[in-house]
């Protein structure tokens, strides 16, 4: 059996998760580690036996690694994985794709004409109550509406990479996953609105807290209203979100992103009456084991990556575009419509 040779660049959280799932696969091998910190970068390759490499640069190179996962700060995503695409290794990368939606079309434009796989990490979309959302969805006739409210804690209070907008983006960059559930469960948009506040900005690009609002229509109707939160005293990342559609509601209360459970209360509304819906089992650990599983799967016998990496770079697109419309006070239309576009 053919073994994928993978190679980790990052040793904080993610990276030792993708090193643990791959460490469990028989169809792959880790063969190195690179890390910026030398301290954890060595202690994550001791953990699974297998040599520290001092510098992505070197490591990309090697002839001994087919893929590439890039675990890193959201600012050195594209960079890496565009060195790993051009030295022919596939790439798992985490979210963002990129930040910069040029950035992300290259990397996609160059994966494809290489024959590579190139894919992002959305692994909450593979958690059970975001699956459920989308069955639900797909039986209560066309959208017409959804809000959601969600917010982050401050994790400690102190300096957060997440909370500086050079390093990890603005925050619905940071927040992609819930941009990315709106598009893989409704489809692509057509425009964003947003606005963005922050609280104790530097010239460094760190603050303390934001709210920023996002409000998009849908290519096949409908709109998203979401209010993010970022930086306040919450005890873990919560969300609400109400979804409007012609034959029903449905409501979902619970634990996003970083919460490796898969808690929550999913009720739908219906002439029929008012329902308590269960969803699949499949917490947020669960989905990223399962994430990982999927690139060996399209490395080894070329199954689609689903959602498609397309969807990856939407969501950034759709990022940056609220973020654009919050400092230019104007709507941001996306893709060829004859209005302004996202740069």
């Amino acid at each position: 059996m053919k073994r994928v040779r993978a190679a980790i660049v990052g040793s904080g959280g993610m990276g030792h998760a993708r090193a643990a799932h791959l460490s469990l696969d028989d169809r792959a091998q880790i063969v190195c580690v690179s890390s910026r910190n030398p301290v954890t970068g060595r202690a994550l390759a001791e953990r699974f036996g297998v040599e520290c490499v001092e510098g992505w640069e070197h490591l990309v190179q090697r002839d001994d690694v087919d893929a590439v996962c890039v675990a890193t700060h959201n600012d050195s995503h594209a960079p890496i994985a565009r060195a790993a695409l051009e030295a022919g290794k596939h790439v798992l990368v985490e979210y963002p794709l990129a930040l910069d939606v040029a950035d992300a079309d290259q990397l996609i434009d160059l994966a494809s004409r290489s024959g590579l796989v190139l894919h992002v990490g959305h692994d909450q979309a593979l958690v059970g109550w975001h699956l459920a959302i989308k069955q639900e969805a797909a039986a209560l006739g066309r959208l017409l509406a959804v809000n959601s409210v969600l917010a982050t804690p401050t994790r400690g209070g102190g300096r957060s990479v997440w909370r500086n907008v050079k390093l990890s983006g603005p925050p619905f960059i940071v927040g992609i996953a819930y941009v990315f559930h709106l598009l893989d469960a409704f489809g692509p948009m057509e425009w964003v609105d947003g606005t963005s506040t922050y609280e104790g900005l530097e010239d460094s690009g760190y603050y303390r807290s934001s709210v920023s609002t996002l409000t998009a229509s849908f290519v096949n109707g409908g709109v998203a209203q979401l209010l993010y939160i970022r930086g306040f005293t919450v005890p873990r990342d919560e969300q609400e979100q109400a979804m409007m559609f012609s034959d029903g509601f449905l409501s979902y209360r619970g634990y996003v992103s970083g919460s490796p459970t898969n808690e929550g209360h999913l009720t739908r509304v219906t002439r029929a009456g008012v329902q308590r819906l269960d969803f699949p089992a499949v917490t947020l650990a669960v989905a990223s084991r399962q994430n990982t599983e999927h690139f060996l799967s399209e490395v080894l016998d070329g199954v689609p990556v689903v959602p498609p990496t397309r969807t990856s770079r939407d969501a950034v697109a759709v990022a940056f575009a609220a973020e654009q419309a919050a400092q230019e006070r104007g709507r941001v239309y996306l893709g060829r419509t004859p209005e302004r576009q996202v740069r």
